[in-house]
Formats: C-alpha cells, sequence, structure tokens
C-alpha cells in the first residue's frame, strides 16, 4: 500500500538513474545487477548504496533555488556523516527532457538512507544491497 500516484510510480520505475562522478559514468537500471555497483563496493568496501536526491519534495515541482538548497544541505548533511558522495542524476532519457541532480552514496544503510529521504520528503529512494541490484524503496 502506497499513498504515491500508480502514474508517477510507473516514472520512477521508467528513470534513468545515472552515476557521472568520481571516475564513474554509468546508469543503473531497477532490479537488474550493476557490475559498476559492484565495483564501487570493492572500490569503496561497501555492502550497500544509495541512489538519493534532495530535489522536488514528494515530486512536487519546486524552484530551482530552493531544489539546490536542499540538495546542497543533504550532500553536506551525508559528508558530515562520513558518507562518500558520488554525483549523478536522474533523467527521462531524452535530450530535451528532465534531469534531477542526485548522489550516489556508497556505504550508507538501507534505515539511514531512508531516514534521509523522509527528512528531504521524498517519495522514493533507490536502494541496492550487497547483491548490487537497485532497487526502488517506497517512502510514503
Amino acid at each position: 500500500m502506497t499513498a504515491i500516484d500508480p502514474a508517477l510510480l510507473q516514472k520512477y520505475r521508467e528513470t534513468e538513474y545515472h552515476v557521472e562522478g568520481d571516475g564513474h559514468s554509468f546508469v543503473l537500471e531497477l532490479d537488474r545487477p550493476s557490475a559498476a555497483l559492484a565495483e564501487i563496493f570493492r572500490e569503496r568496501r561497501a555492502a550497500s548504496a544509495a541512489f538519493i536526491s534532495a530535489f522536488n519534495p514528494y515530486s512536487q515541482a519546486t524552484s530551482a533555488a530552493e531544489n539546490e538548497a536542499a540538495n546542497a544541505r543533504l550532500k553536506s548533511l551525508l559528508v558530515d556523516r562520513g558518507f562518500e558522495v558520488i554525483d549523478a542524476f536522474g533523467s527521462d532519457g531524452t535530450p530535451d527532457g528532465w534531469s534531477e541532480p542526485s548522489y550516489l552514496v556508497p556505504g550508507i544503510t538501507r534505515e539511514a538512507a531512508e531516514a534521509l529521504g523522509r527528512d528531504f520528503r521524498q517519495n522514493a529512494i533507490v536502494f541496492a544491497a550487497a547483491d548490487a541490484v537497485p532497487r526502488l524503496v517506497l517512502l510514503r
């Protein structure tokens, strides 16, 4: 059971989850093992990672200034808690479509990632456990 509209859920499932930082460039596909993510796990000795953003709380359009400030707060919080933060973004995969700055956070637990997602009023995050399979995790 979720409070998230089925059409919005479908949009999350169709989103391309790009990792574009720290020498990495790849796209995470939901529910499919990622060799590139597994490599990050090996490099960082991590057993999990989350793909998270503070943009557009509850998927409601928010000003660029508010989104950028919220994402900067999220990054600062993650760094202050000792996490490595790799630049990422979600997109609809079209040249003129939308793109949402995000972060890949190796080593974060699912519980910590969910708590941050809720704190930043997100409907969902993407989380991968040691199997390096990214899965959509609904927060509402």
